[in-house]
Parts: C-alpha cells; sequence; structure tokens
C-alpha cells in the first residue's frame, strides 16, 4: 500500500555553535567545484508571494524560484529532483522511479505543503500531500518555492510553505517552439518527451507536452530479486487568447497516468520489514481549470475570476488476486475572484500601495471501496495590502478567515518585510504569519480495515516566523542568503489508537517545535563557470521532545556547470548530502520502533555536445559512485545508472 506520514518517519538534533555553522556552509561551497548553478537565489520575479506579482528583491518571504530551462539543460528529469537542491527542502521517495515522494519545508509534514500547478491546488485528498513522483520537469516553466508560513494568503495545507509550479504557455513568442528528447539507459528505461509552443506574435498561444517514462526498475527491498518497475505518462496543455489588451483568457489541463510497482511490509512483523512481493499501485489524475483577467484604469485595478477541478483515482493491488484490493476516489472544484488594485501616495513617503482582495469556493468529495462516501465544503476570503516605499523598504501583510463544514473556521495572518540596504548589496527580509492544515479524508474518514478514521480531528495550527540577510558582491556574480526560521505547532495530527486499541490519527497536546538555518549561494567565476550551493540545519521536535522522522539534522547540496568548446560542450555535475536521521517502522508489534538512519552523500552528473543549434547529444549519470542508502527505512534507493539521449529544439 502506499505509505503515508502514518508508516514511516525520522528526526533531528542540536544546533551547533554558530562558526560550525560558518564553516559547514563554506565547506560545501568549496566542495561546489563540480556542480550547476540551476537555483537562482535572487530570482527577478516571483508570482505566487503575493497576490500580484512583485520583484523578488522587493520581497520578504523566503522564496527560491527554479527555471524550467536551467533545470533541463542540467538533466534534471523530474521536479523531486529539481527540489531537493532547494534550502530547508527535504525529499524522500521509497523506493525507485516511480514511487511515493514525498516533499517537506522546514521540517514540516508532507500535507504541510500546498502545491499549486498553475494555480490550483493538487495536494490529494486521500493523504492531504502531493506524491511528486508524477511530475516530469518538460512542461515546466518555473517553480517557486515559498518557505515559512503562507496561510494568510493560501488557507489550509500552506502552514509550512507553498511549492508553486507554472508550465509553459507559449505566450510571447514570435514563433513556434518544438522541444523533444528521447533516452534509453539502466534497467531498461526508456524515456522521451515532446513539448510544441505557439505564439506568433499574436492573441492567441498555447502549449501542449507529453512526457512518458518507463523502466523495468530494480528490486527495492533488501531481499529478493523482483523487479519494481513503473510507467509514468503525462499530458500539459495552456491555451489563452488576449482578446483585447486589458482582457485574458486562459485555460490549462493535465492528466498523470501512473502504474508502479512496489514490495509490501511483511505481516506479521519483520526486520527489515520490507520483503519482496508483486504488488503494484495504479493513480490517474486529471486536473482542468480556466481564469479571465480584465485590467482597468490603466492596468491599475486588476480582476481575475477563475474554476477548477481535480480529480484523483488511486488503487493498490496487494499481488494476492485479480481486482483492486483497495480504491480510492476524490474530486475538489474551486471557484475564485481575486481584485488588486494600485495607487501612488505621494504625501506618504512617495509609497506605491497595492491592496488585494480574495474570495473562494471549494467542494470536495471522497469515496472509497469501504464504504467511505464523503462531501467538505468549505469558503474563505483573503485580503493583503503592499507598500514598496522608494528608499528600499517593502512591507505587506495579509489575513485570511475561512468557514470549513466540518472543522472549527480558522482566521490566519502573514506579515512580510524586506529592506534594501541602498548601494551596498544588502538586503535584509523577514516574514512571520499562522498556518493551518484541515484533517484529511482518510485521517478523517479512515483507510480499510486497518486503520480507522477520526471524525473529531482538530485542524493544525502552527506560528512560524524568518529573518534572512541577502547579500550580493563582485558585480552581482556572487549572491549569498543566510535565513534563520522557527516554528511552533499546535494540535498535530500522529498516528495512535483508540479507545478499542484500533490504529487512528489523533491530536497531541502540546506544542511541537521546528527551527533552523537555511543558506544558500550562487558563483559566477567565470562565463563558463557557474557553482552554486546550499546547506540548511533542522532541529524538528515532536510536542514530547523526541525528533521528528526523516528529517535529517544537516543537509547540503552543490552543483556546478562547465563550458567548452565555444560553449558546444557542457559538464555539468551536483552532489548532495543528506545527514544521520532516524525513521520509524513496524519491526514488531505495537507502537513503531525507532531505527537509524546512516548519512550519504549521492552524485550526478551530464556530459552534452550540440552537434547542431538544434541537436543536442548527452550522456547522464544517477548515484554515479553507487552509493548504497535509503530515504525511507528498508526501501532501498536507486543504484548507479547511465542514460544516453539525444535533444532537439526547432523554432529558434
Amino acid at each position: 500500500m502506499s505509505l503515508s506520514r502514518f508508516a514511516l518517519f525520522r528526526f533531528p538534533a542540536r544546533p551547533p555553535n554558530l562558526a560550525c555553522l560558518a564553516l559547514g556552509f563554506v565547506c560545501v561551497l568549496v566542495h561546489a567545484g563540480p556542480s550547476a548553478a540551476q537555483t537562482r537565489a535572487i530570482p527577478h520575479i516571483v508570482i505566487s508571494a503575493h497576490q500580484v506579482p512583485i520583484e523578488a528583491a522587493r520581497s520578504g518571504v523566503s522564496a527560491t524560484v527554479l527555471h524550467g530551462e536551467a533545470l533541463r539543460a542540467r538533466g534534471v528529469t523530474n521536479v523531486a529532483e529539481a527540489l531537493r537542491e532547494v534550502p530547508g527542502v527535504g525529499v524522500t521517495q521509497t523506493g525507485g522511479s516511480g514511487t511515493l515522494t514525498q516533499v517537506r519545508i522546514r521540517g514540516s509534514d508532507a500535507n504541510h505543503v500546498l502545491v499549486l500547478v498553475d494555480g490550483v491546488p493538487m495536494n490529494r485528498l486521500d493523504a492531504g500531500d502531493f506524491d511528486f513522483a508524477q511530475f516530469g520537469i518538460e512542461a515546466v516553466e518555473r517553480i517557486e518555492v515559498l518557505r515559512g508560513p503562507q496561510s494568510g494568503l493560501y488557507g489550509s495545507a500552506a502552514q509550512a510553505g507553498v511549492i508553486s509550479i507554472i508550465t509553459k504557455s507559449g505566450r510571447g513568442l514570435s514563433r513556434p517552439i518544438v522541444n523533444g528528447w528521447a533516452e534509453y539507459g539502466s534497467r531498461e528505461t526508456r524515456s522521451g518527451a515532446v513539448s510544441v509552443q505557439a505564439g506568433g506574435g499574436g492573441p492567441v498561444y498555447g502549449a501542449f507536452t507529453v512526457q512518458d517514462t518507463k523502466t523495468e526498475g530494480y528490486n527495492i527491498a533488501r531481499t529478493g530479486t523482483e523487479r519494481d518497475g513503473s510507467r509514468v505518462r503525462t499530458l500539459t496543455t495552456k491555451f489563452g487568447i488576449d482578446v483585447s489588451p486589458q482582457f485574458n483568457v486562459e485555460s490549462m489541463y493535465r492528466l498523470a497516468d501512473r502504474k508502479v510497482q512496489y514490495d509490501q511490509e511483511a505481516f506479521p512483523f519483520t526486520n527489515p520489514p520490507v520483503i519482496d512481493s508483486f504488488a503494484f499501485d495504479t493513480f490517474q489524475t486529471t486536473t482542468g481549470g480556466i481564469a479571465a483577467t480584465a485590467k482597468l484604469l490603466d492596468d491599475r485595478w486588476i480582476q481575475r475570476v477563475s474554476w477548477s477541478r481535480l480529480a484523483d483515482d488511486y488503487s493498490s493491488d496487494f499481488g494476492f488476486g485479480p481486482g483492486a484490493i483497495f480504491r480510492t476516489l476524490g474530486t475538489r472544484e474551486r471557484s475564485e475572484y481575486r481584485s488588486s488594485f494600485v495607487f501612488d501616495t505621494p504625501a506618504l513617503g512617495g509609497a506605491r500601495n497595492t491592496i488585494s482582495a480574495q474570495a473562494d469556493l471549494e467542494q470536495e468529495h471522497f469515496e472509497n471501496n469501504f464504504g467511505a462516501n464523503k462531501n467538505r465544503g468549505r469558503h474563505g476570503i483573503a485580503s493583503e495590502y503592499l507598500v514598496d516605499f522608494p528608499f528600499g523598504l517593502t512591507f505587506s501583510g495579509a489575513i485570511r478567515k475561512d468557514w470549513n463544514e466540518d472543522f472549527a473556521d480558522p482566521q490566519t495572518w502573514r506579515l512580510t518585510a524586506s529592506q534594501r540596504v541602498l548601494q551596498t548589496g544588502m538586503r535584509l527580509h523577514a516574514s512571520a504569519g499562522t498556518g493551518v492544515t484541515n484533517p484529511s479524508f482518510t485521517e478523517q474518514f479512515g483507510q480499510g480495515f486497518n486503520f480507522v478514521g477520526n471524525p473529531a480531528l482538530r485542524p493544525e495550527q502552527s506560528e512560524g516566523w524568518d529573518f534572512g540577510i541577502e547579500q550580493t558582491l563582485l558585480d552581482g556574480r556572487l549572491a549569498v542568503d543566510v535565513t534563520y526560521f522557527e516554528s511552533d505547532v499546535s494540535d498535530q495530527i500522529v498516528p495512535g489508537t483508540n479507545g478499542f486499541g484500533q490504529q487512528t490519527a489523533v491530536n497531541v497536546a502540546g506544542v511541537s517545535h521546528r527551527s533552523g538555518v537555511e543558506t544558500s549561494a550562487t558563483l559566477s567565476v567565470f562565463h563558463w563557470l557557474k557553482l552554486a550551493a546550499s546547506y540548511t540545519y533542522l532541529d524538528a521536535e515532536r510536542s514530547d521532545r523526541t525528533p521528528e522522522p526523516r528529517r535529517p539534522p544537516h543537509s547540503a547540496g552543490a552543483s556546478a556547470t562547465f563550458l567548452f568548446l565555444d560553449g558546444r560542450g557542457r559538464f555539468d555535475t551536483s552532489f548532495r548530502y543528506n545527514g544521520k536521521m532516524e525513521d520509524r517502522a513496524f519491526i514488531s508489534a505495537g507502537d513503531p520502533t525507532r531505527v537509524a538512519m546512516p548519512a550519504y552523500n549521492v552524485v550526478a552528473a551530464k556530459l552534452s555536445y550540440d552537434f547542431t543549434p538544434s541537436a543536442t547529444a548527452y550522456l547522464r549519470a544517477e548515484n554515479a559512485f553507487n552509493e548504497r542508502y535509503e530515504e525511507v527505512y528498508s526501501y532501498r534507493a536507486p543504484p548507479f545508472a547511465v542514460y544516453g539521449g539525444l535533444r532537439v529544439k526547432l523554432g529558434e
């Protein structure tokens, strides 16, 4: 069965002193000798940090922007892989390609991170998180990662942060562009994608992307020989029309279809718990939406209305016979109206002000083949005030109120500030806010015979803040950012038992604390050599002061890009370090057992050559030194693999 936070977990430690932190970061930057600068510490624009797009240097939100074109050039094949090098972000995968892949921000649970695709919430209805196993990189235009509580803008699930994925559109292109690639490699892996973007300089634009990956896989369990393969197919489209310079209509559609074999946890219990089996999961997720945007009063008044629908179909077969043993179906429909008005106040320090308001409505339906057939509804309103002064200070305040049919009605808020110290290249940024996450349908209504729902659950709530210093040097070629953060979570939902001894979900008393330091740096040494590095220290504890599972106290990443032969040749490499941590495993009857997980290092590399301006051949390697490691206890991570491929780009 798919793993959730009710299956496996882990834990961090106490902070080292500041000297150790500084030394550790310097070491990471030096190690960046081989790695690539795909993570821009200071992106130009952030779209999702506020209710209107804003220059990153004016936003107090701790944000990282990843650009799809740069990621593809480096050989990154999926969104989860791209997120691994973002400071404060943790990724765990339960085996090879296509298996459950969860993302956490600042030590949070996976369902405390809201995932948006073109503004549409994508979190699963059953578990509340988002499974990144289904998201290839080809359709991605940019990825924005917002760290810290964002519920003041986005409501439930934005408790620890937001990951906003914006797909290709074709808007603004002077001529159509066609991208395509195909590769073959280890474990009989065959992958390919085709992407078409059409703008043509006219009012109509669009993009169409298909991506397909199939692999025979390897044996995920520590014992046995049965191979666990997968196939992931996605279709992503976006079409729009500028009816006039002031009015735009845009639609999106995405289909993700995935089948993955996996090895089950044994019952009765064993150690290690994962054993060879013929189980498999199937997933199909469809998302569609349409939005209309109007700009009035010389573009000072912007109004947007949108509608979207998400449908999830998941089934799990334990391999004991034909047919789905467990199946869930879920839908979410969302309607939203947003209005933003920009005005200047010369008498108030020459400030530019933006006032935004939003109203949204959601209806959710969930059912499974164990009798659950439930509906939930919610509506909310939010407002944000953003003021930007010419002396480098930008401040924002947001407040939101939600009304839930099944839970308490939370009120959340967020404050941000950014101060640019003019003529120094320094910027101070800070944010504070509250977060909330509603119980998932599984937590509320159960999952099969082995997990009983708890309709009395309360939403999880948190308060958090961060403060950071960003510095650019060497005429902007070097950028460094160091951010300290803290958050406290109350009413945390964890696995437990009810009065009848059955497994269920419970709210725990007390406060769970998270704190840490995020650091990142990018350096353009020469036009042919670029480096990037990041380091995160994390201390995440539950209310009983035991460390949270699967949260390493120390993690780091580094990357470099080398260009040669007048730029026609390119070598990219990346390094990832995951420190010691703990997990929780069901290896005996009763409560899960804490198990130690050793540290590991993983290196990837890609060598490419442009035979023509439109054709590039490449060779890439994953886990280049064949590190043996596990991100989830007893689930073997992928061993060394090598792939060869050809990428073609027409139209530029």
